[in-house]
């Protein structure tokens, strides 16, 4: 890290008064602490096409889309998801008939 003066108000990246740049030796310490802050490595989510699809059809995949965005769901994992919401519907809807 830099180093702090006490008592002299710092104006990064310029000494003092004089507003000479830093030597490239002072740098150094900040400029590799800030390439690991610039390495990011984001998963890419595999997205179903909504383009050319029905209105309602569309609606159902924008919502899939939004859980393996939210949940980072692959589409094996997106698949046993939509089974159990169909059986769990599925009874709800089997109970509520029978009533």
């Amino acid at each position: 890290m830099l180093p702090i003066r006490a008592g002299k108000a710092r104006h990064w990246p310029f000494r003092e008064r004089q507003q000479r740049p830093y030597s490239p030796k002072e740098c150094e310490p900040l400029r590799q602490r800030m390439a690991k802050l610039g390495q990011i490595k984001l998963k890419q989510v595999q997205q179903l096409n909504t383009a050319d699809s029905a209105f309602l059809v569309r609606k159902h995949k924008e919502v899939l889309n939004w859980m393996m965005r939210t949940f980072a769901l692959d589409t094996y994992a997106l698949t046993w998801a939509q089974f159990f919401k169909g059986f769990g519907l599925g009874a709800l809807a089997v109970w509520l008939l029978m009533r």
